[in-house]
């Protein structure tokens, strides 16, 4: 299977800075080559991907285009275990761009499994002093780190991997190496702790790659945007479930779509977009607590606190079993103190009076 990393970088190959600067006749084309090949490399099919490549750099391209399918030729080699063939491509990047961190990080797996440890190393150092707190560089020298058994510098660098990025694809393969770690010194519980870690993680990042695979193939699948949504959702990570969940709810009347684009918009604080979205839920299905809750916690946020408040209420009248939860409760509570601190003694009271009876 593809490390998903690897993916994501030549995904980002699609983006438009990274395609032609200059506009003219050859820009699209070798956009477009770039574009096809990339989409190959999502499907697994490595050879008809190399082809598109050897067409693309055997044309006039950009430097930018050119560095960018030498590095995609790197990854594909590595994943089809040429790894002579790896290095050489990816050190012609490497030539075009130093300081590329994909392009160091991608050499020095190659040249490891070429037995150049020392070499590989090296490229590994180089590219920390280039992207200090990168995730995926730092989840590739932990790795290093576990295969020569240096257990500090795996501890060191996969901890602070796991904490850069605690859902990259790389993450299970890190906790196993942090298990085995554990299990070395002694420590059982430690190590049972990490294994249940490696199952979450490897669960997690198995549905994202073949989601994000499906995507590359099918920009316009729905059903596989809305699944890794809802995946990263699960995992709020707000910010990569946004893009992917905001354009296929914007207008829909899916109440638990629109549910879900309200959700990724909390998580990642844009209160607005929030509102905008529990708004339209709201209009989908008006007896329902879930969008009054939400409403009420967009707009506590913009301290527009009588909006927030009334839709707080609404939620606890209409749903017995929120009444309970303990959230909603707090969030009571800070409609209270904003209340209290803008002046609007009135609200205030009225708020903590419905807390009390909640009490109760």
């Amino acid at each position: 299977m593809i490390p998903l990393a690897w993916f994501a970088a030549a995904a980002a190959l699609l983006l438009p800075q990274e395609t032609a600067s200059k506009p003219g006749a050859e820009s699209k084309p070798a956009s477009e080559e770039l574009t096809s090949a990339v989409q190959l490399f999502a499907m697994e099919r490595f050879d008809d991907a190399l082809a598109r490549l050897e067409l693309l750099l055997a044309g006039s391209v950009d430097s930018r285009t050119r560095t960018k399918a030498r590095q995609l030729r790197g990854l594909i080699f590595i994943e089809q275990h040429r790894y002579a063939e790896a290095a050489q491509a990816l050190g012609s990047a490497r030539e075009e761009e130093p300081k590329d961190a994909v392009t160091l990080v991608s050499l020095a797996r190659a040249k490891e499994m070429l037995g150049s440890v020392e070499e590989a190393q090296a490229l590994l150092q180089e590219a920390l002093a280039v992207a200090p707190a990168s995730a995926d560089v730092l989840f590739a020298a932990g790795q290093f780190a576990h295969r020569r058994r240096d257990d500090n510098k795996t501890k060191l660098w996969l901890s602070q991997a796991l904490a850069a990025d605690p859902w990259s694809d790389s993450a299970a393969s890190a906790h196993y190496a942090l298990a085995a770690v554990a299990q070395r010194v002694g420590d059982d519980a430690g190590a049972a702790a990490q294994r249940a870690l490696y199952k979450e993680k490897f669960d997690f990042s198995t549905k994202r790659t073949a989601l994000a695979k499906r995507l590359a193939v099918s920009p316009g699948d729905v059903k596989a945007a809305r699944a890794l949504g809802q995946l990263y959702l699960h995992a709020r990570l707000g910010r990569l479930a946004l893009p992917l969940l905001e354009p296929i709810a914007r207008g829909s009347r899916d109440r638990g779509l629109l549910l879900e684009w309200c959700d990724a918009a909390l998580l990642c604080s844009d209160w607005e977009r929030a509102q905008e979205a529990a708004t339209q839920a709201l209009a989908a299905d008006p007896s329902g607590p879930s969008a009054h809750r939400r409403l009420a916690e967009a707009f506590t946020h913009l301290d527009k606190l009588e909006d927030a408040a009334s839709h707080w209420a609404q939620a606890l009248a209409a749903g017995t079993a929120l009444s309970r939860d303990p959230s909603l409760r707090e969030l009571g509570s800070q409609i209270e103190v904003k209340a209290k601190a803008a002046g609007k003694g009135d609200l205030a009271r009225r708020v903590a009076e419905i807390l009390r009876r909640l009490g109760k």
